[in-house]
Parts: C-alpha cells; sequence; structure tokens
C-alpha cells in the first residue's frame, strides 16, 4: 500500500497580498466613481441640449400651429401653400439635431478621458477594454438625462423640436380635426405616435453614441498607456 502524504495545511494568506488586494478594490471603487461623475458631467450637456431644443421649439410655436393647421386644411382639399412656412420649421430643426451632435461630441470628450483615468488607475490597460468600458458608461448616463429631458419637454411641456410631432401630424392629419393634432392640445392617438417617433430616434442615436463612447473610452485609454510607454523608454 502507498503511503498517504499528510495534507499540507493551507497557507496563511501573506499581509502584502491582502493589502494588494485592497489597494486593487480601492482603485477600482474610485475609477467607477470618477467614471459616474464624468457620466453626470457630460449629463449636463445633454441636459442643456434639450433645454436649448425645447426653448426652440416654444419660440416656432405659432409657426408650428399655422403649419399643423394649414396641412389639415389642404388635406382636406383647401388648397393651402404650405410652403411659405418650411422656413422657421427647417430653422428649428437645424437647430434641434445639430445641438445634439455638438453635446454628442462633449459626450464623447468625457468618454476619452474616462477611458484615461481608468488606464492611469490601473497601472496601464493593456487590450483597452477597461476604458472602453468606461467610455460606455459615461455615454449611457449622458444618454439617460438626454432620453428623459427630451420626453418631459415633448411631451409634457409640449415642446418638441424634433420631427416626431411631424410624422404624427402627417399620419393623423388626413382623418382628423385640426384640435385632435395641435401639439398644444393633442389627442391620445398624436401623443402615442409622437412618444413613439422620439423613442425610435433615441435608440438609433443611443445606439450609435454607445458604441462611439466605447471607441473613444478605448482611445484614451490607448493614450494613456503611449505616454506611459515613451516615458518608460526615456
Amino acid at each position: 500500500m502507498q503511503e498517504q502524504q499528510p495534507e499540507q495545511p493551507e497557507q496563511p494568506e501573506q499581509p502584502e497580498q491582502h493589502q494588494l488586494q485592497r489597494q486593487r478594490r480601492g482603485t477600482a471603487e474610485a475609477g467607477q466613481g470618477y467614471v459616474r461623475v464624468l457620466g453626470l458631467a457630460a449629463g449636463m450637456f445633454s441636459l442643456l441640449q434639450a433645454l436649448v431644443a425645447g426653448s426652440s421649439a416654444q419660440a416656432a410655436q405659432s409657426s408650428v400651429l399655422t403649419y399643423q393647421r394649414s396641412l389639415v386644411t389642404d388635406l382636406h382639399g383647401g388648397g393651402v401653400n404650405i410652403e411659405p412656412l418650411l422656413g422657421p420649421l427647417l430653422k428649428l430643426f437645424a437647430i434641434t439635431y445639430i445641438t445634439n451632435l455638438l453635446a454628442l461630441a462633449a459626450t464623447l470628450g468625457f468618454a476619452w478621458y474616462a477611458g484615461r483615468i481608468v488606464a492611469l488607475l490601473r497601472g496601464g490597460d493593456p487590450d483597452g477594454g477597461g476604458g472602453a468600458s468606461a467610455g460606455t458608461t459615461v455615454t449611457a448616463i449622458s444618454s439617460a438625462v438626454w432620453l428623459v429631458a427630451t420626453l418631459l419637454v415633448a411631451l409634457l411641456f409640449h415642446a418638441d423640436g424634433t420631427i416626431a410631432w411631424l410624422i404624427a401630424t402627417l399620419l393623423l392629419a388626413g382623418g382628423s380635426t385640426q384640435s385632435s393634432v395641435l401639439v398644444t392640445s393633442p389627442s391620445a392617438a398624436f401623443t402615442a405616435i409622437q412618444a413613439a417617433a422620439l423613442l425610435v430616434q433615441a435608440f438609433v442615436g443611443i445606439g450609435a453614441a454607445l458604441a462611439l463612447g466605447a471607441l473613444a473610452g478605448r482611445r484614451g485609454a490607448e493614450s494613456r498607456r503611449a505616454i506611459a510607454s515613451a516615458a518608460a523608454q526615456g
């Protein structure tokens, strides 16, 4: 019979290892905190965009109402020329979507910086995965702020600067009275279509923003790694 080997006692965890694990946990928590703060900072730009677009929609509300009434009349055979009314509406749409792009650019800047911060705290990010995750988190927080603010401004305060109200008007104007398609006193069907159009635009835009945010975060992590490598070689 083979003689059984005595079981080796478990080695107690070394104080240095325990301290290192605590430092790593603390660093990870600090990184997550920085990323959340950067996400909220980016969210302020998204909130500002929603307020600017809403203010523009309020300022152009008389043109929007006139266009809606004229469109209903024209679809019912009234023969109204609606082309002169397009100028103010195109200006409204331009302000809304251009400020959206500017808010996205600001968010991507914060996402890039978040990736850089994470790489710095980790002492490097070999594959850029931590930076990509940080960039995605920043973009997700900013997008959530933007989505809530846009829906509240558009549906609660009737200040929609997107094409959602136009889509709802075109779909309902042919068989509805003027009062049921006006943005200031919309029917339930109008509100439902407008909300759906807003959400479709939002999900398409947020999906693209999340992908770009991950890329920006990865680039931020890579930039930090490149600086560290250059310093080590120097």
